[in-house]
């Protein structure tokens, strides 16, 4: 979920925009591949790389996990420490249920759940993949950075390479120090 409306936006702090002409590899895409989300060592944001089953890259993009104040939290409240914007903990996670839907405030028009159909990880849930709505970071969920409103050109491509793609897993790799 965004952060908007929950006083948890990161001011003048966002992540790179990704441009609306993210290269997506051509060719053969074999589905079934995965996420890598691979941080650029501020503890929050950093590169959600698209790779197939064959393990060719697809495409990658700009996301945040949690807010830019919240990136030196432990991993131990990564996982356990609702209601505070903190990031995802670092690990390996199922994705389930992606789905194009009404618009939801903060997360926008489509969204996949994160290690089972109620996005629960340790004592926090509802952890999705989304479009990062606002481009001001969320609540702990990966918001993959499209431009900030639903409809752009730059969701359009992510959405149409992720549908190809249909990745199983995301390995997250943004605390600080940490590597996929």
């Amino acid at each position: 979920k965004s952060s908007s409306g929950g006083g948890g936006g990161i001011g003048g702090n966002r992540p790179s925009s990704s441009p609306d002409n993210v290269e997506i590899a051509s060719g053969p895409i074999k589905p079934g591949g995965s996420l890598d989300f691979i941080g650029s060592g501020d503890g929050a944001s950093g590169k959600l790389v698209l790779n197939d089953a064959t393990g060719k890259k697809i495409g990658s993009w700009e996301a945040i996990s949690g807010v830019f104040r919240t990136a030196n939290a432990s991993q131990e409240a990564r996982k356990n420490v609702s209601g505070t914007l903190n990031p995802l903990p670092d690990g390996r996670y199922p994705l389930l249920g992606f789905a194009r839907h009404g618009y939801v405030n903060g997360v926008g028009t489509w969204s996949t759940y994160i290690n089972n159909l109620s996005g629960a990880i340790g004592n926090r849930s509802q952890l999705l993949v989304h479009n990062d709505i606002g481009s001001n970071g969320t609540a702990g969920c990966i918001g993959v950075e499209l431009g900030g409103s639903s409809g752009t050109a730059a969701e359009e491509k992510f959405i149409k390479a992720y549908e190809a793609v249909m990745p199983t897993s995301v390995n997250v790799a943004i605390g600080k120090g940490a590597k996929i």
